[in-house]
């Protein structure tokens, strides 16, 4: 299942950076961008912490999976 999101985070960062370049519909990158920047800082660093991985790391995977990444985290045992 995690591969199946992961895809489909992949797929909409594509289909946004076509849109941008194609025909000038920056928006969709935008808001992905935007709201994963902003998770980054609220919840995937603290996430990513709790479970022992390290600030960049949890800075990237949020910045490109967002909550698809974090939230299974936080829901996991590991984490308290």
């Amino acid at each position: 299942m995690k591969f199946v999101s992961y895809s489909i985070v992949i797929i909409a960062w594509i289909i946004s950076i076509f849109l941008m370049i194609n025909f000038g519909f920056w928006y969709a990158f935008a808001i992905i961008f935007v709201s994963h920047f902003i998770e980054i800082f609220t919840v995937g660093i603290k996430t990513g912490k709790k479970n022992g991985i390290s600030v960049f790391a949890s800075s990237i995977a949020t910045l490109i999976f967002g909550f698809v990444w974090w939230l299974p985290l936080k829901k996991s045992k590991v984490s308290k």
